[in-house]
């Protein structure tokens, strides 16, 4: 029982990190795509005024960043299990369809939460660095990043609550490992006891980590800000 119980903890903890790793990837990368082009369209408006080419192109910049904004709120809002049947049709069942659950789970997410911390950096430090000549990917990777870095540990605790608690239900798609899966197979067997164990432990693994990320993001933030 040790020894299935470790096993399934160390599966379930896998699946949820590595796609919470792609899914904060794509937060980071495209939740900068929209701030950055959010900061250009305001930058713009005034020069653009009088003439004809500037004002199309910010026409389209504004319905595209509209666009990207509305779907991933929109995605936001519906569960990702209103996706399986259409999940199980395209990849079947097993591990593709617990991996597409997850990722649809998190990645519409970590855009919005990723793009909203950026909104909250200081402007003061970016002006300053702007003024010393400092731009593009070396702007966001030795400016942007750093200062973002407490609410981008605040945005992967978000994420990593909702991975946990979308995987559980996600593992009994035709898994044969995993917390979920276990807690399928215990109530099919009549196994109470092993599956009230087993929820305590779902509880306790994903309060002791989110512990973990707050006490993370508290230093990051009183060490360096």
């Amino acid at each position: 029982m040790n020894e299935l119980l470790f096993t399934d903890i160390k599966i379930s903890f896998l699946r949820v990190l590595s796609t919470l790793s792609i899914s904060m990837l794509l937060g980071i990368i495209f939740g900068y795509f929209l701030y950055i082009n959010q900061i250009a369209l305001h930058k713009n408006d005034k020069k653009s005024q009088n003439h004809l080419f500037p004002i199309i192109i910010k026409v389209f910049s504004n319905m595209l960043i509209n666009f990207v904004n509305s779907a991933c709120r929109f995605l936001k809002n519906i569960s990702p299990f209103a996706w399986l049947p259409l999940i199980i049709m395209l990849s079947g069942i097993g591990e593709t369809a617990v991996f597409y659950t997850l990722l649809i789970s998190m990645s519409t997410s970590a855009m919005l939460l990723c793009k909203n911390t950026y909104d909250k950096t200081n402007k003061d430090i970016l002006a300053e660095a702007k003024c010393a000549g400092s731009n593009g990917f070396k702007h966001f990777v030795l400016i942007i990043l750093p200062l973002s870095t407490p609410g981008l540990i605040g945005c992967f605790r978000i994420l990593w609550s909702i991975g946990w608690q979308t995987l559980i239900a996600a593992e009994m798609l035709g898994v044969s490992s995993g917390l979920g899966y276990r807690l399928l197979d215990f109530r099919f067997l009549y196994k109470y006891k092993e599956m009230l164990l087993y929820i305590a432990i779902i509880g306790v693994i994903g309060w002791i980590f989110d512990l973990i990320l707050e006490y993370i993001e508290l230093r990051v933030y009183n060490k360096y800000f």
